[in-house]
């Protein structure tokens, strides 16, 4: 996987990627720019225990609720089409969201928590992340990314905003 190897990664990424065809639905974990509001509170379990331990002052420590943002992260499918990439029921509505080849400025191969995802970027430096959990073997996985990044990034047109203009 070096320097010296590209045609044998190639060859792997598209050994892979005729196995799970990229332009016919492939099943992920979306990761969306958006986020949202996360509210939680002790159960019934954690606010007895406390209580038992700690009296009183445990009920308290427990009655509080918790709020935090995270991003939006469901299952769902993603494919390559003429037009762009889609992934399917993408949108709050539950409509599909289809992302124009225009708006992508690049796709990679990143590792993030020790986890081979495949980053797409688009305009205002927004990001999705896709994780592919089919796959058994790491391996495959991270040629699958850098499979699926290669065919985004040859249709992709889409500008960073700091190239506009120079």
């Amino acid at each position: 996987m070096g320097l010296f190897n590209l045609d044998e990664d190639i060859d792997k990424e598209n050994k892979i990627l005729s196995e799970h065809n990229p332009y016919d639905w492939v099943e992920c974990n979306v990761t969306l720019p958006k986020m949202q509001l996360v509210t939680e509170s002790a159960n019934a379990w954690e606010k007895g225990i406390a209580l038992g331990i700690l009296g009183p002052v445990g009920l308290v420590l427990t009655s509080g609720v918790n709020q935090r943002y995270e991003c939006v992260s469901y299952n769902s499918y993603i494919k390559i089409a003429e037009k762009g990439v889609v992934i399917l029921q993408g949108c709050d509505d539950g409509s599909d969201l289809r992302l124009p080849w225009e708006f992508i400025v690049r796709a990679s191969y990143v590792k993030e928590n020790d986890r081979p995802l495949l980053k797409i970027t688009l305009l205002k430096n927004q990001t999705i992340k896709l994780n592919f959990q089919f796959f058994w073997s790491g391996n495959n996985k991270i040629h699958y990314c850098r499979g699926f990044a290669r065919l985004i990034n040859e249709k992709a047109c889409g500008i960073n905003p700091e190239d506009e203009g120079w």
